[in-house]
C-alpha cells in the first residue's frame, strides 16, 4: 500500500487532468456502448444525439463516427505495450503474445482528436497525447462520497470499463445513462462479442451481474439498459425499437468492421478461429 501511495503522489499531476470534466454535462443523458452481441441487431445511426462512451471494440464499429462520440474507455493494465500476457481460455495466463491490436488503438486515438480516451496509468510510459487521460485506482477519488459508497459495497475504483464509464459519467454530471450492448444486464443474460462471428449464447452467469455496483450508482444517476426484446432484473429497461423507433436487423461482424480490424482481432490468441 505504501508503494501505491508513492505512485499516486508521483503521478498526481497526470491523473488529476481528468478533473477538467467535472460537471461538464450537468443534467444531460449519455450512452455507454458495450461489446455484447446485441450490437449486431442495433443500427447505431438511429441512436439519439446523446454523448457516447465507448467500451473497448466499439471504437472500430463502422457507424460510431456518425454519432456524438466523445469518450473512449480502455482500462486494461499494460495494454499499450508490444508484448502482453495471453489467456487463451479467458481464465488462465498461458504465455506472451505480440499485441497488434494496440497499434490500431493508437491510430484511433491519433485520428480522433475530438474524443477523450481514458486509459490505465500503467500505459503512461508508452502512450501520450492531448486527448489521453490516465486513471489510477489508488489515486484521489474524483467524487469522495460516491467513492466511499462504492468501496463500502466492495468495489474498487476503475474496476472494469463499464463501471469506470458510469463513475466518470456521474462525475461529469450526467443525469441518465443508457447502456447499449451490455447484455449481461438483460432479464435473460447472453454472452459473446459483437465483433466475433455467430450470435448470442444464453448464460446464467450474469444474472446478478454488477448488481451491487449498480445499486450504488443508481443513487447518483438513472441507468437504463437497452435490450432487444425483454426487460432487466434490477435496472430500468427499454427495447431498442421503443427507444429509437427503428426495426432491429441482424448483421454479421463482417458487416460492421473493416477487414483490417477483423484480421488483427483474429491475431489475438483468445479470438483465433472466432472471427471468420
Amino acid at each position: 500500500m505504501y508503494m501505491k501511495k508513492i505512485i499516486a503522489r508521483t503521478f498526481e499531476t497526470i491523473t488529476e487532468k481528468v478533473r477538467r470534466f467535472e460537471g461538464l454535462h450537468n443534467g444531460e443523458s449519455c450512452y455507454i456502448i458495450g461489446d455484447g452481441p446485441s450490437i449486431k441487431w442495433f443500427d447505431l445511426k438511429a441512436l439519439k444525439n446523446y454523448p457516447i462512451f465507448t467500451l473497448w471494440g466499439v471504437q472500430y464499429h463502422n457507424e460510431i463516427r456518425s454519432k456524438n462520440w466523445l469518450y473512449g474507455m480502455n482500462t486494461e493494465p499494460w495494454w499499450f505495450y508490444p508484448l502482453v500476457r495471453s489467456n487463451l481460455d479467458g481464465v488462465n495466463w498461458t504465455g506472451i503474445w505480440r499485441n497488434r491490436i494496440q497499434n490500431l488503438d493508437r491510430r484511433v486515438i491519433a485520428q480522433n482528436k475530438n474524443v477523450s480516451f481514458f486509459v490505465n496509468l500503467s500505459c503512461w510510459p508508452t502512450l501520450c497525447g492531448e486527448n489521453i487521460h490516465f486513471l489510477y485506482r489508488y489515486g484521489k477519488p474524483l467524487d469522495y462520497i460516491l467513492a466511499r459508497d462504492l468501496v463500502d459495497a466492495g468495489w474498487s475504483l476503475y474496476n472494469g470499463s463499464l463501471n469506470t464509464a458510469l463513475y466518470l459519467s456521474i462525475f461529469m454530471g450526467f443525469k441518465r445513462a443508457y447502456l447499449v450492448g451490455c447484455d449481461y444486464t438483460f432479464e435473460t443474460p447472453v454472452a459473446g462479442y459483437w465483433y466475433l462471428k455467430g450470435d448470442a449464447v444464453r448464460t446464467d452467469t450474469g444474472r446478478n451481474y454488477n448488481k451491487d455496483f449498480f445499486d450504488v450508482a443508481k443513487n447518483y444517476i438513472d441507468i437504463i439498459t437497452v435490450t432487444r426484446d425483454g426487460g432487466a432484473p434490477f435496472l430500468k429497461s427499454v427495447t431498442f425499437e421503443e427507444h429509437t423507433g427503428t426495426r432491429q436487423i441482424l448483421r454479421a461482424n463482417t458487416d460492421l468492421l473493416v477487414d483490417e480490424v477483423l484480421s488483427v482481432i483474429e491475431s489475438c490468441p483468445k479470438y483465433r478461429g472466432k472471427v471468420y
